[in-house]
């Protein structure tokens, strides 16, 4: 990418609406086809945790003539696949129950089959439990809505009750009008 040289990076913090000015080491790239975006995954070099900045927001990089050791335990990989979406929030143990109906049990099989995740675990009536950690759970949430009602979300709490909201307000809409 750019070698092993550490860079200086002024970023748009999103989250903290300010500008932040970090050193870091760069670890690789990233298209995010959900979004059609950029980032520059890097690790800060202070406290060693690994951002994804959306090239939109960097605000000016220099490149400096110090050099860094790649992470010999980083994979670029590793690091996405617990990732659903780009953003750089805290990870999340999610539960989640995915009923055998409308070909919802293949697709969880794929997906997370796809991100090298473990296999969700298969029940007595074949629905399926998948429990981990994940990051971007905003994103996440988005994949489990688009289940509908073959999906519960067992844990967080309020996650769960974020989704019985929702659930809540398409009643409203689609409901009986009788």
């Amino acid at each position: 990418m750019l070698g092993e040289f550490k860079i200086e990076l002024k970023y748009y913090a999103k989250n903290n609406n300010r500008e932040v000015k970090w050193l870091v080491w760069p670890l690789g790239s990233v298209f995010h086809t959900g979004n059609g975006t950029w980032y520059f995954v890097a690790s800060k070099e202070e406290t060693r945790e690994v951002v994804a900045c959306h090239l939109g927001r960097i605000r000016g990089v220099k490149v400096l003539d110090e050099q860094f050791v790649y992470p010999e335990d980083f994979s670029l990989r590793h690091y996405l696949r617990l990732r659903w979406g780009m953003d750089i929030s805290r990870s999340e143990v999610v539960k989640v129950r995915f009923y055998n109906e409308a070909n919802v049990v293949e697709k969880v099989q794929r997906e997370l089959k796809a991100r090298g995740l473990a296999e969700p675990v298969q029940l007595a009536d074949r629905s399926l439990e998948y429990q981990g950690k994940i990051y971007g759970i905003h994103n996440f949430a988005k994949w489990v809505l688009s289940s509908g009602s073959s999906v519960e979300v067992l844990e967080p709490e309020w996650l769960r009750n974020e989704m019985i909201s929702i659930a809540r307000g398409w009643c409203e809409v689609y409901g009986d009008k009788n």
